[in-house]
């Protein structure tokens, strides 16, 4: 399993919801985190790892800015979304 083809699976899920979620491009900003989920008037950041997968460094020390500014990233090492997508329309 692709971490292209989790991304794909998300995508859907989040679509069925009534959400959008956008793929963010890092051209400027290493460990930038791989999808954007706009759902219920709310912003999540998502990484998503084939399974197995690890994080670099620097998506780490990323994650850790995100999270100073008052921003969750939520890791995802497979298309099983539904437990956060839960948490995100239960807020």
């Amino acid at each position: 399993m692709t971490e292209s083809y989790i991304q794909k699976r998300i995508a859907e899920k989040v679509k069925k919801r009534g959400g959008l979620c956008i793929k963010l491009v890092p051209m400027y900003l290493a460990g930038l985190p791989d999808l954007m989920i706009l759902i219920s008037g709310r912003v999540y950041f998502v990484e998503v790892k084939k399974p197995g997968g690890v994080l670099s460094k620097i998506q780490i020390a990323m994650h850790k800015k995100f999270n100073r500014v008052g921003f969750r990233v939520w890791v995802v090492y497979d298309s099983a979304i539904e437990k956060i997508l839960d948490n995100c329309q239960d807020i």
